[in-house]
């Protein structure tokens, strides 16, 4: 596989290298609102995602089939990652360079190398 550079194609190599399997491929990921105009019609929430099924596919159109939780990172995140142990059977999370949190064998073995683009000068 090419340079692993974002974490769907973090948690597709840890797959294909039978580390873990896919129905145990998520992440949890924080998502705060948008400054300007566009916060207008979003809020701060975390998402609990993978990228070989939904994980809520009853959830909100604007959440692209992905199980949400709706708060500030502090208020959202634990829950989404306890929310996501629970029924997918993860015991231990590492963060990756994305602040995104995944199984720990897929950081440990599938770690991203670059550093994510920041907006802040």
């Amino acid at each position: 596989m090419s340079e692993i550079i974002n974490t769907y194609d973090q948690l597709k190599a840890a797959v294909e290298a039978g580390l873990l399997p896919k129905t145990q491929a998520v992440a949890v990921s924080y998502c705060a609102r948008p400054a300007g105009r566009m916060g207008i019609c979003r809020c701060n929430k975390t998402l609990v995602f993978s990228p070989f099924f939904k994980t809520d596919v009853a959830s909100h159109w604007s959440d692209h089939g992905n199980k949400s939780f709706i708060g500030n990172r502090s208020e959202s995140f634990e829950a989404a990652k306890a929310w996501a142990s629970a029924t997918y059977g993860i015991t231990e999370w590492k963060p990756n360079a994305w602040r995104d949190h995944v199984p720990a064998i897929a950081q440990k073995y599938f770690p991203i190398r670059k550093q994510p683009c920041t907006t802040e000068s």
